[in-house]
Parts: structure tokens; sequence; C-alpha cells
């Protein structure tokens, strides 16, 4: 018998939000990404003036302050929500750097969003290759993974975002390890 078979129409439904949720998220790193890669071109081009970048208004804007957020979050720049102005200028020095730099045609479009799709489809392969423990098992199971995701870095922190995937690449390869030795 299959414990709790009418909470799985809720989880189904619950999952189907989260997943909604992350793709409408890539979308908007997305489209910030490309944003920045189009001003860094009209920049060189000169024709649009540093001052006038998309992202300066944002810290000003309580609706726009989220967007800032993953504009440093793809920049590696520290974002602190009670002084957004100096993200903003951070920014903007990140931004007059890259438009002053020779354009190499081995530069890769929305580089930054590509790496966190791969990142994604790396933590759902492993997820996918785990074996289902049998129900008694399933608490321990449970908690390990509300553990490892509770270590997910936040907005802006992506050395902690690749250590994090290491770390769980590594103990999910030593696992497997133990699991070839047990059967024989």
């Amino acid at each position: 018998p299959i414990p709790c078979v009418p909470c799985l129409p809720r989880l189904m439904v619950e999952t189907y939000q989260k997943v909604n949720a992350l793709i409408r998220k890539l979308q908007t790193i997305a489209e910030l990404e490309n944003h920045w890669e189009n001003e860094v071109v009209d920049i060189r081009e000169k024709a649009l003036k540093l001052t006038e970048a998309f992202f300066t208004n944002y810290c000003h804007d309580e609706s726009k302050v989220k967007d800032l957020a993953l504009i440093c979050f793809l920049k590696d720049v520290e974002f602190n929500p009670k002084i957004p102005q100096k993200s903003s200028d951070d920014l903007l020095r990140i931004l007059e750097t890259e438009a002053r730099k020779p354009v190499i045609n081995a530069d890769v479009s929305l580089s930054k969003t590509s790496k966190i799709v791969t990142g994604i489809m790396q933590r759902l392969e492993l997820l996918l290759k785990v074996s289902i423990p049998n129900i008694l098992d399933q608490s321990k199971t449970l908690n390990t993974m509300s553990q490892s995701l509770q270590n997910w870095p936040s907005v802006g922190d992506t050395k902690s975002f690749r250590k994090q995937m290491s770390f769980d690449n590594e103990q999910s390869l030593s696992r497997r390890r133990q699991g070839h030795t047990g059967d024989r």
C-alpha cells in the first residue's frame, strides 16, 4: 500500500507552482542580463550615457529593488536593501569597466544565466539518480534534503552556491561508493 495517496495531487500542485516560480525567476534573470549586455554595447557605441543606464533609478522605485538585487547577484555586487544607492553606484562602475573593455568575439551571451541553469540541471540530475528509500528511512531522507536546501545561497552569494554544489556532489558520490561497497 502506498502511504498518503490523497497527498499526491497536493504535492504535484505544489511542485508545479515551485517549478513555475523558478522558471519566471530565471526569465527575469535572463532579461536583466540581456538588458545589461545591450547597455554595455550601447555605451561602447556612445549611443547611451553611463548615467542613463536602465537600473540607475531602481534604487528609488520599491517595485524595482528586487530587480536591482538580481542585477547585483549577476555582477557579484553585494546588495544592501537599506542602502540600494551604493549597489547602484557599484553597478555603474562595473558597467563602465565592461564598456571600456575591448570586444571579444568569444564572449558568451547570458553566461551567468547559463551557469545557473546548468547548476539547476546538475542538481536535478543528482536528485533523479537517488534511489527512493523505503518508508522507514523516509523521515531521515526528508530531514537531510531540507538541511541541504537550507544551505542554498541567498541573492548575491555565488561563492556559497558553488561551494554548496561541490559539497552536495561529493556527498552524493560518497553515498554511491558506500552503496556499491555494501552490495559486494
